[in-house]
């Protein structure tokens, strides 16, 4: 965990595995690709978005 707090990936991974969910089936609820959810939980997406339609 960082200094400053729980990153959003790291809040998102906790939750997860509270929930006993794996990334893949996170993804699929989330309509998001798989490799989304890998990259924000690794740090590798630290400021994450969505665009709204």
């Amino acid at each position: 965990m960082s200094k400053q707090g729980a990153t959003i990936g790291e809040n998102i991974k906790k939750y997860r595995n509270k929930l006993g969910i794996s990334q893949d089936v996170l993804s699929k609820r989330a309509n998001l690709a798989f490799h989304t959810i890998a990259k924000i939980e690794a740090g590798a997406t630290p400021n994450p978005t969505i665009d709204y339609c």
